[in-house]
């Protein structure tokens, strides 16, 4: 009943294609759904997690083994998802920008040593 409750408000699903907004933009939206249905918080993660798909339903696999150390579900709270999906998003970044940096430095070295 919760989840036939959930749906009918369109959700939206998140597959993290690690483009923090997306990502930021699909938890104000979950939020919203929550706040609508007047949904308690140890039924938010429950939910949130049915609308992980492909690649983001696999790092919540990983998240549940590791930062939630196989906690159930309503050990869980909306927070701590927020907060690992949040980290998860910014080391990407991190890792993107270290790389686009990488990249720069070596055409530019490359630049310079060419007459």
């Amino acid at each position: 009943m919760l989840l036939e409750r959930f749906l009918r408000l369109w959700p939206p699903m998140f597959y993290s294609d690690y483009d923090p907004n997306k990502a930021e933009s699909w938890v104000h939206e979950l939020e919203r759904t929550f706040e609508t249905m007047d949904c308690v918080e140890q039924d938010q993660v429950r939910l949130a997690v049915y609308q992980l798909k492909g690649s983001a339903h696999e790092w919540w696999r990983t998240m549940r083994q590791t930062s939630f150390q196989g906690r159930r579900l309503d050990q869980i709270s909306w927070d701590g998802l927020r907060s690992e999906l949040r980290s998860a998003m910014a080391d990407h970044l991190c890792d993107t920008l270290g790389l686009a940096v990488a990249r720069a430095t070596a055409l530019e070295r490359e630049c310079r040593s060419q007459p």
